[in-house]
């Protein structure tokens, strides 16, 4: 993941190379979406985004905020729940 920032503030976390088989896929996230918030918290500092990555191994379900771009437009931000138990 890659942090994008606007304004000099972390805005959230780019996925790259995310495999066509790896449980991400299959969650149907793909490389170049932007996870702007988990569980309703935004991630506005790699501290943040630490902080919150490291929550994930204590929750069974977890809800992402994703921004997709198609054609340089970002689109409406998706709801995506990921069941770690998976």
């Amino acid at each position: 993941m890659l942090p994008i920032f606007v304004d000099g503030q972390i805005y959230g976390q780019t996925l790259v190379d995310v495999a066509p088989t790896s449980r991400l896929a299959r969650f149907g996230l793909q490389s170049g979406d932007m996870i702007v918030a988990v569980d309703g918290t935004r991630i506005t500092s790699a501290e943040a985004s630490r902080y919150l990555w490291c929550r994930l191994g204590s929750h069974d379900v977890v809800e992402l905020e994703v921004e997709r771009t198609v054609d340089r437009t970002i689109g409406d931000p998706l709801e995506v729940e990921l069941d770690l138990r998976e």
